[in-house]
């Protein structure tokens, strides 16, 4: 899914007021952009929106230490007195990776403002992910022109601030610049710029300025400011899962991953095809095994039941006790079966032993389960009965050392 990054209008917001936007589906490249109002703007796109400079303001405070609950009641209390409006009315939201008892930015915008645009937006059926900043302050200068040809505007970020101003009046922000540093322009204003400042800029379309504002961990939806019903952890885990999908310095953890599954998926069909012809071998040499004890069978569907169908056959030819026969069972019964209880009757079915009467008592039944047991038979409940019968271990092996004995000449 494409993520669209909307750049806000500086003056009061209409639903009507075309705004400047940029569709990519990675956060680098630009899909598609242009201004469009709010009607025609892609409601499938999750939504990222942009607080132009103009309407922020930042300032260096030391985070006061407070409880979560109460922390937006201490920064105003702290920026009571750098704020040109009062503190209630305006929303509030530290830099990441703030910590108490260090200088921290916190930015300042106007609640109402924004809680007209929040609810415009939601109207309207649009996903709004994150609010965030056009410029920040940071440790690297950042100087950029935006705005129509009769209204630019000057933008300058550094470690000491943001500050903005007209072009024409934008020359003391700029007087200790050098021929290394940059300013950015869309390309109506670049002879606008290099006349006042005589200096040669880089051409940035307001696109690229967009997604560039857009690299950056501020979130302003903070305290008073609710987007989606969703929490800030939220918003954390899905921003790093679309850095981990889309930022370039993630290439070779994707590519890692990428080869860990795929080695894991040649590992597992390597170790199924190892199995798969283990269990093809295993069922071969029991036909030839059914086979070669019974010639007269020709057709093997279930080598296993048919051999032990045989083996049965036999040994009542023989006048032999199967481990299955009702006798058998009832005898084993007989063992496990405590001298003081007496069953209710017993039903023989499917070479098992139904039991009904047996006591309750989880002594009584974990005791005739252990003994049954050492015999090579399970107790099993099954509904208000029991069920007794041969082990799965011991029918193995006692068809495994009846075939040997019966196949002998």
């Amino acid at each position: 899914m494409s993520t669209q990054y909307i750049l806000l209008p500086v003056q009061a917001f209409h639903p009507e007021t075309e705004l400047a936007f940029v569709q990519s589906p990675d956060g680098r490249s630009v899909m598609r952009q242009g201004h469009a109002p709010l009607v025609l703007l892609d409601k499938l796109a999750n939504t990222v929106l942009i607080v132009p400079v103009q309407r922020l303001s930042f300032h260096l405070i030391n985070l006061p230490k407070a409880p979560a609950a109460k922390l937006k009641i201490a920064l105003e209390a702290v920026l009571e007195d750098v704020l040109l409006d009062e503190p209630s009315s305006l929303a509030l939201a530290i830099a990441p990776h703030s910590q108490e008892k260090n200088a921290t930015w916190v930015a300042a915008y106007e609640k109402a403002w924004m809680t007209t645009i929040l609810e415009a937006f939601d109207l309207a059926g649009h996903k709004i992910t994150r609010i965030i900043p056009q410029v920040f302050p940071g440790s690297d200068l950042h100087i950029e022109v935006q705005g129509a040809e009769d209204n630019p505007w000057l933008i300058r970020a550094d470690k000491n601030g943001v500050l903005s101003s007209p072009l024409q009046y934008a020359t003391h922000l700029c007087t200790d610049l050098n021929s290394d540093d940059i300013i950015y322009s869309p390309a109506h204003l670049v002879t606008s710029v290099e006349s006042v400042f005589n200096q040669q800029v880089t051409i940035r379309s307001l696109g690229q300025s967009i997604l560039n504002s857009a690299n950056t961990e501020w979130d302003l939806a903070q305290f008073d400011i609710k987007i989606g019903g969703s929490n800030p952890l939220l918003r954390k885990l899905k921003k790093a899962i679309d850095s981990f999908r889309f930022d370039a310095h993630w290439r070779l953890a994707r590519w890692g991953l990428l080869l860990l599954v795929l080695s894991q998926l040649i590992g597992l069909n390597f170790v199924a095809w190892q199995e798969k012809n283990r269990l093809e071998a295993k069922q071969l040499q029991t036909t030839q095994l059914l086979q070669q004890t019974f010639p007269q069978i020709n057709v093997v569907v279930n080598p296993s039941l048919q051999m032990s169908r045989q083996l049965d056959i036999l040994r009542q030819q023989s006048a032999q006790l199967a481990s299955t026969d009702f006798e058998a069972l009832l005898s084993v019964t007989g063992l496990i079966l405590p001298e003081s209880i007496q069953v209710s009757a017993f039903h023989y079915q499917d070479q098992q032993l139904i039991i009904t009467g047996l006591p309750s008592e989880d002594f009584v039944i974990q005791s005739m389960q252990s003994q049954a047991m050492q015999y090579g038979y399970e107790l099993l409940p099954q509904a208000n009965q029991w069920v007794l019968k041969v082990s799965q271990k011991k029918n193995k092996q006692a068809l495994k050392s009846s075939v040997n004995a019966e196949g002998q000449p």
